[in-house]
């Protein structure tokens, strides 16, 4: 995929990589780099991503949240913590 760079270490060594904060919280946190990449790490996992990956990235676990929280809604049992079901779209109850 064109949306990702090599590897951290290559990009560091090639790069002189000035970051900015964009998020954070208590499970990730992401930097925004001059190049034009978003740095988002968590624990220790670092995924390098353009800004259009991140968006696609985002897109899929919303769409996998959702689905996990509705079928967890049809077995009556939630597993996940109330925090990530609550991110997931609501529905009208008409």
């Amino acid at each position: 995929m064109s949306s990702f760079v090599d590897s951290e270490n290559e990009h560091q060594m090639n790069h002189a990589c000035a970051r900015q904060r964009m998020a954070e919280n208590e499970v990730a946190v992401v930097d925004y780099c001059d190049h034009g990449y978003m740095h988002v790490h968590i624990g220790p996992i670092s995924l390098r991503l353009t800004p259009e990956a991140t968006s696609g990235l985002l897109e899929a676990l919303g769409q996998a949240l959702y689905s996990y929280a509705e079928s967890a809604r049809g077995r009556k049992r939630l597993c996940a913590p109330s925090s990530l079901i609550t991110a997931a779209p609501k529905r009208n109850s008409n």
